[in-house]
């Protein structure tokens, strides 16, 4: 996966036209919101939010006026809208500082760098609202699978975006052995690009092959989708040909089942594995039932 630019989040507040920075008239019992866009302009980065200076209604009606002017777009010419034409908010809720929007379906053709700046955009506008600690955006009420992290903070939008160098680390990666009694182990150093999720990552590193000809193979490239980690539990999203092409074997299919899991849940955000298939739950592989998300093994013997 190639390297995305460096998103920049300046926290700044963008006064192109001098009526924008005074309250008119008619504005005066309004409260002045900051609703941040991505800019065409060079000079912030070829990939940055910034901020607009918009008026709208204060009091009970913050979220949704919030909203409206996100999805009404700058007024500025520096700035663009990410979030394609059409998308309305279906539904809002803000329980326990966790404030959930749900979006129309045209929402969900965002995908890489835009859907990630279409969430910041979203996460940073709401968060000025004392009550909302973090966002999560639905489409259609369904999370997007494939979006490396759902509920979104403030602070995590910072800390997760200034990063122009991939990040080096090592990890344990799993491979069946060609004998079939267990698995065996590798150490592998990975380059963690700034459009990558680890789990992602990870995954890439195990299609690439051991490096021993004593272990085998358990996936490629073309049969990872998306890896969605939610409360401990990484929603691994296959294509169909890893389900149709699985071993007849048991001991073999197991193999390659907790050669996923194992690797997979060696990091420290993920505790159990569910295999999908194109979105959907898969409910078998080979001969081994999936009624549940798989949690890792120290011996296939379990």
């Amino acid at each position: 996966m190639k390297p995305i630019a460096l998103i920049l989040i300046l926290v700044s507040l963008l006064c192109v036209l001098s009526s924008a920075c005074q309250a008119q008239k008619g504005e005066q019992s309004s409260t002045a919101y900051q609703i941040y866009f991505p800019t065409k302009s060079e000079r912030f980065g070829s990939a940055a939010l910034v901020s607009e200076l918009h008026y709208g209604k204060a009091g009970k009606d913050e979220i949704p006026e919030l909203l409206r002017l996100l999805l009404e777009g700058p007024k500025s010419q520096e700035l663009s809208s990410l979030i394609p034409s059409g998308v309305s908010v279906r539904d809002w809720s803000l329980k326990d500082g966790v404030l959930t929007v749900d979006f129309s379906s045209n929402y969900g053709l965002l995908s890489g760098i835009d859907l990630t700046l279409a969430d910041y955009s979203v996460t940073i506008t709401l968060s000025q609202i004392p009550e909302v600690k973090s966002v999560v955006t639905t489409v259609e009420g369904d999370r997007i699978t494939y979006r490396d992290r759902q509920n979104l903070q403030k602070g995590d939008v910072f800390l997760s975006i200034y990063r122009s160098d991939p990040v080096e680390r090592e990890v344990t990666l799993l491979f069946p052995r060609k004998d079939q009694k267990d698995l065996g182990e590798e150490t592998r150093s990975i380059s963690l690009m700034e459009d990558q999720s680890l789990a992602i990552a990870v995954l890439s590193a195990l299609a690439e092959g051991p490096d021993s000809d004593e272990l085998t193979g358990v996936l490629s490239k073309t049969d990872i989708l998306s890896a969605d980690v939610r409360d401990g539990i990484c929603y691994l999203n296959l294509a169909a040909t890893f389900q149709t092409l699985a071993p007849e074997e048991e001991k073999a299919d197991r193999l390659i089942l907790y050669a996923l899991v194992n690797t997979l849940c060696e990091l420290d955000n993920i505790s159990s594995v569910r295999f999908l298939t194109d979105g959907a739950v898969m409910e078998r592989y080979g001969t081994v039932e999936l009624k549940e998300p798989l949690k890792a093994l120290s011996s296939l013997s379990e």
